[in-house]
């Protein structure tokens, strides 16, 4: 099970408390930040968020339709022409990469939010339904190969 992300309140919170500004200030900050990225982006430039990440867009030509070769049977197949795509790549750098985790308190983390066993009681009924029923049938059968 995922670890729970931080909300974008908790964040601006967590931002406003360690460095002195105000939380709206912050939040028009990373509005303006998601916008210069997306403005970069689009007019197909690197971005690079110092000591985080590097993103990188990268277009992928289109291709024609092309005839290949079943490998299983060995007979011709027409693939299909792709249209050009826009992919963006995300490169950690090495500061992000390199940050230990504490693997006890990363395993006990996820414990905490393992969801609890859900009641099932009607589970427990039909278990014991289904498992009476098909006892009957079994010997119900058998009698009736050994007649014929």
């Amino acid at each position: 099970m995922a670890l729970p992300m931080k909300t974008a309140t908790q964040v601006t919170a967590d931002l406003a408390e360690r460095t002195g500004i105000t939380q709206t200030d912050i939040r028009h900050m990373l509005d303006e930040l998601h916008a210069l990225v997306l403005s970069e982006l689009k007019s197909g430039n690197r971005f690079k968020l110092v000591g985080l990440v590097q993103l990188e867009p990268k277009v992928r030509p289109a291709r024609a339709a092309r005839m290949g070769r079943n490998p299983a049977t060995g007979e011709s197949v027409k693939i299909a022409a792709k249209p050009a795509e826009t992919v963006i790549r995300a490169r950690l750098l090495a500061e992000v990469r390199n940050v230990p985790l504490g693997v006890k308190k990363l395993s006990e983390r996820i414990e905490e939010y393992k969801p609890a066993p859900r009641e099932r009681p009607w589970l427990a009924q039909k278990a014991q339904v289904k498992k009476s029923k098909p006892v009957k049938k079994v010997k119900a059968r058998a009698k009736a190969k050994n007649k014929r």
